[in-house]
């Protein structure tokens, strides 16, 4: 961290977040080795059991069927707002509240960048959720 404040063209800022980046990676580390388990996107179990309830309900009633899809981000938002996140899944930094607590300002920030259909979702609940503030950020 030292050098890189020698090499002048990283923020302070930016620096400081290194260590708060490292500790949130050793407790997902730590959450794993203790019995914990980090989700899996591509589970099969998880990627496929949304569309296969939908296959079984049929599509009555849908005007469009590419509108009816919900990501992943809607049902882990709803329950942050709800409170009702695992804390072992999900681990907090030191000093960062639980699961428990009732969110105010939520920032997501997704490697590789948000769909349009992400965006949209993070609009609603923006409207639908008064005293909650939700950013949508990604590298792209």
């Amino acid at each position: 961290m030292d050098l890189l404040s020698v090499a002048g063209n990283i923020s302070r800022h930016r620096i400081n977040l290194i260590p708060k980046l490292l500790t949130y990676a050793h407790s997902l580390q730590s959450a794993t080795t203790a019995g914990g388990s980090i989700p899996d996107l591509f589970q099969p179990s998880a990627l496929f059991s949304g569309a296969r309830d939908r296959f079984q309900r049929g599509l009555k009633g849908v005007e469009n069927v590419y509108t009816q899809h919900s990501p992943r981000l809607e049902t882990t938002l709803q329950d942050l707002i709800k409170g009702r996140l695992r804390e072992q899944q999900y681990p907090f930094v030191d000093g960062g509240g639980t699961t428990r607590d009732k969110p105010q300002d939520v920032i997501i920030f997704m490697i590789g960048g948000a769909t349009y259909e992400e965006s949209k979702m993070v609009a609603q609940v923006n409207a639908s959720s008064p005293g909650v503030r939700v950013v949508l950020g990604g590298t792209t």
